[in-house]
């Protein structure tokens, strides 16, 4: 086989792994519009496709994670999400604390585990959802997801995605594009 179709092979394969990622991107918010091709209605891009579904599951999401009764601590997410963190930390300190001695250490183990689960149940529970309610969280999350600010968002997708969504297509291209030439040399040798 010629070099020129073997060069011309591999940076097929490259353009081809930069066009995929690249309409992945213009997928997600293209075409703004409902547009028709002659007869066929094309889908809208998919965040203004499943712009009223994306800000219910965030609403879902305060609700059901940050809007706790003090008499559920116990069975909530947030007593189980403090637990989490409480753990982790007992488990930091335990591989980092290794000088110290064991009675000092116990103590201290007790102490952090008590004011860390304490501190992220207050954080979760009636912090948090004083923040949301002063703020007015949900209707600002409402009017992120409005058209204008869709638009915002993605110039500044654009401006900062684009060049490390050519780049990982280009590698994924170039990582396909040497499979391709280890086949072709196998198989011309065969």
């Amino acid at each position: 086989m010629p070099l020129y179709l073997i060069i011309l092979l591999f940076f097929l394969n490259i353009l081809f792994g930069i066009t995929f990622f690249y309409s992945i991107f213009l997928l997600i918010f293209h075409p703004r519009k409902k547009r028709k091709l002659i007869v066929i209605p094309l889908p809208r891009g998919i965040i203004y496709l499943f712009k009223d579904k994306i800000v219910d599951k965030i609403t879902d999401f305060f609700h059901s994670y940050l809007e706790v009764n003090r008499a559920e601590f116990e069975t909530s997410k947030s007593s189980e999400m403090a637990r989490d963190i409480s753990n982790k930390a007992v488990k930091f300190v335990n591989e980092n604390a290794k000088l110290l001695p064991s009675f000092l250490k116990s103590r201290i183990i007790s102490f952090l585990e008590n004011v860390i689960y304490h501190f992220a149940m207050e954080l979760s529970c009636s912090f948090l959802p004083q923040m949301i309610d002063r703020y007015l969280i949900k209707e600002r999350i409402i009017q992120l997801f409005s058209d204008n600010n869709i638009i915002f968002v993605e110039r500044k997708a654009k401006y900062y995605l684009t060049k490390p969504i050519v780049i990982f297509g280009g590698v994924f291209g170039l990582i396909f594009a040497l499979f391709n030439l280890i086949l072709l040399i196998i198989f011309s040798i065969l």
